[in-house]
């Protein structure tokens, strides 16, 4: 039942789910991970084999971003093909163990046909048709592809939930990082928005104490720099007020303290801390300070930024005097290691710089309308990117179809009967129906492995639920 109801949701046909929240609005969508994750039967043997379809719908979106849906609609397929052999005398498969053995063989091969099939994304209107077809909607679609359009191939796009009413974009030119002005001090404006000109910046990963404040403040007399950002791990309180009153006398009228660099101090935000202030040290060719400043000289600074614009929460730096090519090569070296999740942390660090970074914004009329449309848009960025990493095959089924009549393997037909049930008529696909190989291929593979541990059941013991004494005498 419970891939049933996740079924229903797939393809253009699809229906949505409402799903009712203790003390909350209810949702409605139909985003198969958010489906799947809120499905528990009061049945304890249905919930055992509804916990299958959780985990295996959690573990596509983990590993591709989409494709959670196929991936339980894939593994019910697999599961009645085989139940059916099994349980009503089929002749080929008449053991749990063969068809195991023979599911995993046909899935490898799957995989590796639909590696074949693959073609890449052939620019702009590709881009725009797999957006359209993950999002369910040309508007939507078009938007997503306008951004990774914009922000070009080392560029990055995310999806950011938001309380407003509609969907909005923003491009991010130059380095970002989440972190900005202490205080209204440092804005001429009297606002939190300050845009410095010609800027040098100052790395520190370390607390910065008064001493430091003086010892910068003594190397920066008379020599003409126009402004310095200086990014640390922490300031004190007496650094604070120290850099604070400086800051002041500097935009004062007294000509005696006209000399006077004014300098802007930001405490760092303490995710990733280290790794932005070492990228940010590489593109300014300044040096990074750990621990003490007794050696810094001007030439620390590096090179200037060419506009450096600070807010309350968010420091943009644009125009980088330096060049990261080879440093970058190196970061994307690393990511053979990696996981998936590491892997797309690394590719926003890349983004942020080498090119542009996207946001979209999602908001709505109503809380229900917001929660929808961020799944849905956040699903089709991620199918997106993964299409333009890895190429594109025909969607909606129709390369899983393919590829199942070239093995001879029937349940690989059942996504696309699906998608037929829910729209009510035939569906041939055309050359706008495109999804991401990468997608597909993690939907098949976890799809796979659910179908094989539950095609390995024999008994099943579904506890009720026991009590504190219970579980201590059983040892739980």
């Amino acid at each position: 039942m419970a891939a049933d109801i996740v079924a229903s949701t797939y393809g253009p046909g699809g229906s949505n789910v409402a799903i009712g929240k203790f003390h909350e609005n209810a949702l409605t969508t139909n985003d198969g991970v958010s489906v799947a994750k809120h499905i528990y039967l009061n049945d304890e043997v249905e919930d055992l084999g509804a916990g299958y379809i959780r985990d295996m719908t959690f573990e596509a979106d983990q590993g591709g971003g989409d494709g959670t849906t196929t991936a339980a609609v894939l593994g019910k397929g697999f599961v009645d093909h085989y139940w059916k052999q099994i349980f009503e005398g089929g002749v080929e498969v008449s053991h749990p163990r063969l068809a195991v053995a023979e599911l995993e063989e046909k899935g490898r091969k799957a995989y590796e046909e639909l590696t074949a099939m693959a073609k890449p994304v052939a620019g702009y209107d590709d881009i725009k048709r797999v957006a359209t077809i993950s999002v369910e909607s040309e508007q939507y679609g078009t938007m997503i592809a306008d951004m990774f359009d914009t922000v070009g191939e080392n560029g990055y796009v995310y999806v950011e939930f938001d309380y407003g009413f509609d969907v909005k974009t923003k491009i991010i030119d130059g380095f970002q990082i989440e972190a900005g002005l202490p205080s209204v001090d440092y804005s001429v404006q009297g606002s939190y928005s300050t845009e410095l000109g010609l800027s040098n910046i100052l790395v520190s990963n370390h607390e910065v104490t008064v001493e430091h404040v003086q010892k910068v403040y003594a190397q920066l007399a008379g020599r003409g720099v126009p402004a310095v950002v200086w990014l640390a791990h922490s300031f004190t309180e007496e650094a604070s007020a120290s850099i604070a009153h400086l800051f002041k006398a500097a935009l004062s009228n007294d000509s005696k303290e006209k000399s006077l660099t004014p300098v802007i101090p930001i405490t760092m935000p303490v995710t990733y801390r280290e790794i932005i202030l070492r990228d940010i040290a590489k593109l300014s060719g300044s040096t990074l300070f750990d621990g003490t400043m007794d050696a810094f000289t001007i030439t620390d600074l590096g090179q200037p930024f060419k506009k450096i614009l600070l807010k309350k929460n968010n420091t943009y730096f644009v125009g980088a005097p330096n060049d990261v090519d080879v440093y970058v090569k190196d970061l994307v070296s690393q990511k053979d290691d990696m996981s998936d999740t590491d892997k797309e942390r690394m590719d926003k660090r890349i983004a942020r710089l080498t090119g542009s970074v996207g946001t979209i914004k999602v908001g709505g009329q109503t809380d229900a309308e917001r929660k929808y449309l961020y799944h849905k848009v956040k699903d089709a960025v991620n199918a997106t990117r993964s299409a333009v990493k890895h190429g594109v095959v025909a969607g909606g089924g129709i390369a899983l179809k393919e590829v199942g009549k070239n093995l001879d393997f029937e349940p690989l037909s059942y996504p696309h009967k699906v998608i037929e049930d829910n729209l009510g008529e035939k569906f041939e696909g055309s050359i706008d129906v495109l999804d991401s190989v990468a997608v597909v291929q993690n939907s098949l593979q976890k799809a796979v492995s659910a179908a094989s541990q539950v095609l390995r059941i024999k008994y099943v013991i579904a506890n009720r639920n026991l009590t504190v004494e219970e579980e201590t005498q059983l040892g739980i």
